[in-house]
C-alpha cells in the first residue's frame, strides 16, 4: 500500500497566492506594445468558456473567465482596452475579474434569438472606428489571438472590417517565462493536484469503487483545495479498454484487482493549472503494464535532467522518445508530451520533435510520458518541472510509481 500521510488541511484562503493587479497592467502594456512592434492598430485578445483551451488567453491578459458568451479584449497603443461581448456578461465581467476599461455589446455576440430589453447593441464596425486611430480611407490592421477557437461569424465580421494577422505565437512568447507570482500560483496548483491524487488512492485502496466515485472524490478534493475547476475533465480509466485510449471520461466501471489505473489531475487555480499522471496499478496486474510504467519514469526522469537553458525542443523530445525506443515501447509515444503549462493546461511552448523552441530560464513544462494504443491498454506519467539555471526542479512530491494491494 502506498503511504497517504502527506494528505493534509488546504492552505486558509487568505494564504494562498494571486496574481497582483500590478502585473496585470504590465501585460496590457506588453502587449500594446506588441501590436506597435508589429505596426498594427491594435490586437483583438479572443477567449470563451471550452473548458481545455477557451479562456486562457483572455484569462492572463485581465482575469476574466468567459461563461456563456464569448469575448475579445481590443487592446490598442495609448488607449483602455475594450471588451467586446454580449449583453449577459457586462455585469458579470464587472463583478468577477480585473478588467478596467468599456463594455461594447455588438450585433456578433448577441444570441440570434434572444430579447434583451436592457442592452444598447452597436455594431462591430462603430467599436473599431471609434478606439483605432485609422486613417481614412483605410483598413485597420489588426493581430488576432485565438483564431483557431474563434466563432465563423465573428471571424467573417472581423474579416470584412479589417485586415487581420493571426499573432498567437507572438502573444505566447510573452507569457512564455513565468514571473514569480505565476510560479507561486502554478505551485499552488500542484500542491492540489498533488491532494486530489492521494484522494484517488484512498479511493481504489477503500475497495469497491468505479472510477466515477473515484473521481467524484478527486473533484471534491480539488475544489475543497481553492480549485474553481480542472482544465481538463479529470481522468480516472481503469482496467485494458479504458486505458488503451488516450483520452477517457470517468465511467461506471467497477475497479478491480488486477486492473491498471490511469488517474489525470488537472486543477484551475486563479487561472492556472498543474497536472499530474499517475498510473495506479491494483493487485496482481500484467507485468507488461508494471515494466512498461517503470520505463516511463525513467523517460521522464530522463528529460527532466536535459531541461535546462539551451536545451532545444528536438534534444527534450528525443531523450524522451530514446528511452522508450531503447526499451521496446517506442511505437506506444503517440504525441509530443512535453508541453509549457500556464492559464491553459496545455499551451505553446510544446517541445515537439519538429520544435524550435529553446528552453529557458523559468519556463515551466509538463513532462508526459504517454503509451497508448498498446497490447495491455496504456498509461501515462505526468509532471510539473521549474526550468532553472540548473536542474529542472519538480513541483509535487507524490511517488512516481503508486500500487494499491
Amino acid at each position: 500500500m502506498t503511504d497517504l500521510s502527506i494528505q493534509k488541511a488546504p492552505a486558509p484562503v487568505s494564504q494562498r497566492p494571486t496574481i497582483p493587479s500590478e502585473e496585470l497592467a504590465q501585460r496590457l502594456t506588453r502587449v500594446q506594445t506588441l501590436a506597435e512592434s508589429l505596426e498594427l492598430d491594435g490586437i483583438i485578445v479572443y477567449g470563451d468558456d471550452r473548458a481545455t483551451m477557451g479562456a486562457g488567453h483572455v484569462r492572463w491578459l485581465v482575469d476574466y473567465f468567459p461563461h456563456f458568451e464569448p469575448i475579445a479584449i481590443l487592446v490598442a497603443p495609448g488607449r483602455d482596452p475594450v471588451a467586446i461581448t454580449g449583453p449577459e456578461s457586462g455585469s458579470y465581467i464587472e463583478a468577477s475579474s480585473r478588467f478596467h476599461g468599456e463594455i461594447a455589446v455588438t450585433d456578433e455576440f448577441v444570441h440570434p434569438d434572444e430579447e434583451y430589453a436592457y442592452a444598447t447593441v452597436v455594431s462591430l464596425d462603430s467599436v473599431l472606428k471609434r478606439v483605432l486611430s485609422i486613417r481614412p480611407g483605410s483598413r485597420p490592421q489588426l493581430g488576432l489571438v485565438g483564431a483557431e477557437m474563434i466563432s465563423p461569424l465573428i471571424n467573417a465580421s472581423l474579416r470584412q472590417l479589417a485586415d487581420i494577422t493571426v499573432v498567437d505565437k507572438q502573444y505566447s512568447e510573452l507569457r512564455a517565462r513565468k514571473t514569480p507570482a505565476e510560479q507561486a500560483v502554478i505551485r499552488y496548483a500542484y500542491e492540489i493536484a498533488e491532494q486530489g491524487v492521494l484522494a484517488a488512492m484512498a479511493a481504489i485502496a477503500s475497495g469497491d469503487v468505479t472510477e466515477r466515485e473515484v473521481g467524484a472524490e478527486i473533484d471534491y478534493v480539488l475544489r475543497r483545495w481553492g480549485a474553481e475547476g480542472t482544465g481538463i475533465d479529470t481522468i480516472v480509466a481503469a482496467g485494458r479498454e479504458h486505458t488503451y485510449p488516450i483520452l477517457h471520461r470517468t465511467s461506471n466501471r467497477l475497479i478491480r484487482s488486477g486492473d491498471s489505473v490511469i488517474l489525470t489531475v488537472a486543477p484551475r487555480y486563479e487561472g492556472y493549472h498543474g497536472a499530474i499522471g499517475r498510473t495506479v496499478l491494483v493487485g496482481d496486474v500484467d507485468s507488461r503494464v508494471r515494466e512498461a510504467r517503470d520505463i516511463a519514469i525513467e523517460a521522464q526522469r530522463a528529460t527532466a535532467a536535459v531541461l535546462r537553458p539551451g536545451t532545444t525542443a528536438v534534444e527534450a523530445d528525443r531523450t524522451a522518445r530514446s528511452v522508450l525506443n531503447n526499451a521496446g515501447y517506442g511505437d506506444y509515444f503517440l504525441y509530443s508530451g512535453i508541453h509549457s503549462i500556464g492559464t491553459m493546461e496545455f499551451e505553446a511552448p510544446i517541445l515537439a520533435s519538429f520544435g524550435d523552441t529553446t528552453v529557458e530560464s523559468e519556463m515551466i513544462f509538463s513532462i508526459d510520458i504517454p503509451m497508448f494504443h498498446a497490447p495491455f491498454g496504456g498509461l501515462r506519467i505526468e509532471d510539473g518541472f521549474r526550468v532553472t539555471d540548473g536542474e529542472a526542479e519538480p513541483l509535487q512530491t507524490v511517488a512516481s510509481a503508486l500500487d494499491v494491494n
